[in-house]
């Protein structure tokens, strides 16, 4: 019959080497992310992380372009969202004049840029809501933050568009 002391020193011994083995592997992974953080950063991304969700609730809430392997969502997520403002500012600069928000998802289309979502339209609304350089300023009109806006057109209420009011006295 074997020893049992030396057989639960053989077992400790194992776990050790078992438990260096993970550390080591541990440590390799740490640098991976700090390799992917300065790659990331380099292009402009950034690294965020992945929140426990119900498989099935994230499949539905996304569309087929933007459901991936989990552990890449959230970049692609944050990616597209940064696209997409980035392009609703140009668009809006260029048009000179108040967008409304349809406009502005044809806008993302053309470019190839996918909004997903239940309702893209307000997670578009949602993206825009981040930027620093547009603001909502009538229900689905989106012009530049700081920026006076043109005081004719659909956006303006009756006032900004110079209608006499009835005058009671």
């Amino acid at each position: 019959m074997a020893d049992p002391r030396k057989m639960l020193e053989a077992k400790k011994a194992k776990i050790l080497a078992d438990a260096r083995k993970a550390a080591a592997e541990i440590e390799q992974d740490i640098e991976k992310i700090d390799e992917l953080k300065v790659l990331a950063s380099k292009y402009g991304f950034e690294l965020v992380e992945q929140t426990k969700v119900n498989a099935s609730n994230a499949a539905a809430s996304k569309s087929p372009e933007s459901v991936g392997d989990n552990a890449s969502d959230g970049a692609v997520i944050k990616a597209t969202s940064r696209q997409a403002v980035e392009q609703a500012e140009k668009y809006v600069r260029s048009h000179g004049s108040p967008v409304p928000l349809s406009r502005l998802m044809a806008e993302m289309e053309q470019h190839g840029i996918k909004i997903g979502g239940v309702r893209p339209l307000s997670t578009l609304s949602a993206y825009l809501s981040q930027s620093e350089h547009l603001e909502s300023i009538r229900k689905g009109w989106w012009w530049l933050k700081g920026v006076p806006r043109p005081r004719r057109g659909p956006w303006a209420n009756a006032e900004e568009e110079g209608k006499k009011l009835p005058f009671r006295g």
